[in-house]
Order: C-alpha cells, then structure tokens, then sequence
C-alpha cells in the first residue's frame, strides 16, 4: 500500500515548488485508495497537482510510462506491505532506481 508518510512528503513538496507543477506517481495500489489516504490526511495542494498511475515500480513496461526523461527530481519511495521485509523493499527500491537511471540513459 501507500508509505505511511505518503500525504506528508506530498505536503511538503507543495510548499517547495512551483505554482503549475506535476508529482507523477506509479504504485501498485489502486488510485482510490491513494486519493482516500490523501483525502484522509486532510491535505490541500496550492501549487502541486498529481498525476497518478497504476503498476508495479520494478517493470519497465510500467516505468517506460512516465515521462522521466522530463523530470526535475526523481525520487523512489517504498510502499509498505506487511508482508514484505526491509531487504524486499529495499531491493524493489533498487531495482526502480537501476531501472529509472537506464530508460534516462536511453538503454
């Protein structure tokens, strides 16, 4: 699911940039239940709008979708699962990234 910290980080992004700009978010929980947590927390953006999709962060397939290659900041964060230990979802972050820094590179 969504990181616990999720609505936080996003709030504080908000106050960091500009007016107009997008936070794209790839995560295998549905964008409903995104939306819900975000809503949940009480957050209001000014300045930072989502655009949202649906799909795991270690497929290319799905990574290939996002337009990286434009982005400012690129940054990869866990989702929390109670199923899974840190080494898992710390290797997923890995593996994104790896994955991120060769679709930049044009590989």
């Amino acid at each position: 699911g969504v990181s616990n910290d999720f609505a936080d980080i996003v709030q504080v992004l908000d106050t960091y940039v500009d007016k107009k700009a997008i936070l794209h978010v790839l995560s295998s929980t549905p964008v409903q239940n995104r939306e819900e947590a975000l809503r949940e927390s009480g957050m209001r953006l000014r300045n930072l709008s989502l655009q949202q999709y649906v799909g795991g962060c270690t497929s290319m397939k799905n990574l290939a979708r996002l337009p990286l290659t434009e982005a400012l900041s690129i940054i990869v964060m866990s989702e929390s699962s109670l199923s899974e230990d840190a080494t898992q979802t710390d290797s997923a972050c890995l593996s994104c990234a790896v994955t991120i820094a060769s679709i930049c590179e044009g590989r």
